[in-house]
């Protein structure tokens, strides 16, 4: 059970080039090299909040790059997949073992096969930094991160102050066989070298305008204040809020730990609506009430309702109903023209969420459906869109006080998008 290494020097060049050379490897492949010179031809940042990425490389082995501060040469870790269940797929609690038998920056691969908890877990328990975390964020944040990891394709977390904490406790909220999926950059600020699942950066203007302008992508600033508004719309987000809310830390770090191991990000949501109706996590909540929860929180479900005059033809369309309805105007009877509405309404929800590269969706549904629905369905649809957005954004004014950055540029580029030639 080896840890082979790499050593490159990074050299920033003009305003965004940078160029890295190999000072030193053991163990290590052309392509792996290869591709860690394309990770980091995206540019690393002088000062950023979490000093690494953690993803698969090309063959079949993972990767860990770490840059300490102040240094101009990065340090690879290779390891395989055997390598990285021994340290429970926590990547900080790997690099701080093979951190710790370095003392200068040469390369030598590292033999894990005989080190146990006790050579490699933190001064910190996982329990301690994950109340550390609770108290310095706040359980919304928290809950509403693991929410976004859930839910979006891609999140960028925007944050001045040292992120360790906060990336090493979403680690902790998330069972041991799934932490495997989760792919890390705190280097560049950037998406497009790899699909990175995680994006952490300084929050200036330069890291707003790199993730925002990424198709798919959710982006949170957590400077403007310790809390975070967001619905919870994945059951494993809600039952972590309800632990850490009413039962703690140590509560939440056992039932996390106590996921099947071959749990996986798909199977998830089943495994956390299973355990919202243990009587234990819906104290003082009836069944009505947490079912109710669930429903209000998970999936967008709330987006059955930008069509409600169709719903009942919807569903007796589908179910055979002999007895056609029909609409004036509107020819609704087909199943395509349903079809077509369910599609922009996926894209349209997704959009505002800034989800599953809804707006890059929505940009080739619109003008579609412009072009084959009836005029008067397109205005009523723009219509009610327009009323998902403002409803949306008072939510946040009612809530917050304000509107935060990621919704409102969310909203401007639907609406706008929705309005372009508004009269064809």
């Amino acid at each position: 059970m080896i840890i082979d290494q790499a050593i490159l020097s990074v050299e920033r060049r003009y305003s965004e080039t940078h160029l890295s050379q190999v000072v030193a490897t053991i163990g290590v492949t052309d392509s792996e090299l290869a591709f860690v010179r394309q990770l980091l031809a995206e540019g690393t940042r002088e000062s950023p909040p979490c000093r690494m990425m953690v993803c698969p490389s090309p063959t079949d082995r993972y990767l860990i790059v770490y840059q300490a501060e102040g240094d101009t040469e990065v340090r690879v870790l290779f390891f395989s997949e055997a390598v990285f269940a021994k340290f429970e797929f926590q990547p900080f609690w790997l690099l701080d073992y093979a951190m710790a038998r370095q003392s200068t920056l040469t390369v030598e691969s590292i033999d894990v096969a005989a080190c146990n908890e006790s050579d490699w877990r933190g001064m910190l328990s996982s329990m301690q930094e994950l109340e550390a975390a609770k108290s310095r964020w706040t359980v919304g944040v928290l809950s509403g991160l693991v929410d976004c990891l859930l839910t979006a394709g891609q999140l960028g977390v925007l944050l001045e102050q040292d992120a360790r904490c906060l990336v090493s406790s979403l680690y902790e909220l998330l069972p041991v066989s799934c932490r495997r999926e989760l792919s890390l950059n705190g280097l560049t600020s950037s998406f497009s070298a790899y699909p990175f699942q995680l994006c952490m950066a300084r929050d200036t203007g330069d890291s707003w305008t790199s993730m925002f302008h990424t198709p798919g992508v959710s982006v949170v600033s957590l400077d403007d204040s310790l809390g975070m508004i967001t619905d919870l719309r994945h059951p494993w987000a809600n039952v972590i809020q309800r632990l850490l809310d009413r039962s703690g830390a140590d509560a939440c770090h056992d039932f996390v730990r106590s996921a099947p191991a071959a749990t996986t990000f798909a199977s998830l949501k089943s495994l956390a609506n299973d355990a919202l109706t243990q009587d234990d996590l819906c104290r003082g909540s009836s069944s009505a009430d947490v079912s109710s929860t669930i429903a209000a929180n998970s999936g967008f479900c709330y987006q059955q309702d930008v069509h409600p005059s169709y719903q009942g033809q919807r569903l007796q369309n589908e179910f055979g109903d002999s007895q056609q309805l029909t609409m004036p105007k509107l020819d609704l009877a087909h199943r395509e023209t349903l079809e077509k509405l369910d599609q922009l309404d996926d894209a349209i929800f997704d959009a505002i969420a800034g989800l599953d590269q809804g707006f890059s969706r929505l940009e080739t549904l619109w003008p579609q459906a412009k072009a084959h629905l009836a005029s008067e369905l397109i205005e009523e649809s723009r219509d009610q869109y327009v009323r998902l957005i403002v409803d949306q954004c008072d939510r946040q004014l009612q809530t917050a006080g304000n509107v935060d950055r990621s919704t409102a540029r969310l909203a401007m580029d639907v609406l706008r998008l929705l309005f372009s030639n508004a009269s064809s």
